[in-house]
């Protein structure tokens, strides 16, 4: 199951938004995606939520990490009352910001966990290119969604990879996994 959505924000999420993605005050740190690979995915991220300490178990919750997590998880819940959908237990949410790098044909695809869980993936800028794909088991292409401000999507445990954004820009998403 992947899903488009298009995300209504209250007046004071959106200007927390506007104020994280535009400012300069939200702190980053740099890293790579991929352990394995120090050349896929350099980006710069901030955990708002970390994963569980045992990363095997979905039953627990991922451990508080930021001061701004509770804004973010809430615009995550708000969205999720609006549409219908269920959750149980946050397991990791963060925001990421990864910017143009050469098509080499090296994108991270990968699962946030090793077991089932959700995706909710909202895109919080202005960008061209930075899709993000969507494969099965065998690596074949399943869906791709094309980025725009606010749209979110959310997936089942599928393998994905987010794409790369123009020169001169940045790609910054939202990102919460759930069960």
């Amino acid at each position: 199951m992947i899903k488009e959505y298009q995300v209504n924000l209250t007046e004071k999420q959106n200007n927390f938004i506007e104020w994280v993605v535009n400012g300069n005050h939200f702190p980053l740190y740099f890293f790579y995606s991929n352990d394995h690979d120090e050349h896929v995915n350099p980006n710069f991220g901030h955990v708002l939520r970390d994963r569980p300490e045992n990363n095997t178990k979905m039953d627990e919750w991922g451990k508080p990490n930021s001061e701004h997590m509770e804004m973010f998880e809430g615009i995550f819940k708000d969205f999720c009352y609006q549409n219908d959908i269920k959750w149980n237990r946050i397991l990791r949410s963060a925001v990421n910001f990864t910017t143009h790098q050469p098509r080499d044909g090296k994108y991270y695809i990968h699962r946030d966990h090793h077991f089932p869980h959700k995706n909710f993936l909202m895109y919080l800028n202005d960008f061209t290119g930075g899709e993000t794909q969507f494969f099965d088991d065998d690596l074949r292409l399943i869906k791709t969604v094309y980025p725009e401000k606010f749209k979110a999507v959310v997936s089942e445990s599928e393998l994905h990879s987010g794409g790369y954004c123009g020169p001169h820009e940045i790609r910054v998403v939202f990102v919460v996994t759930f069960n």
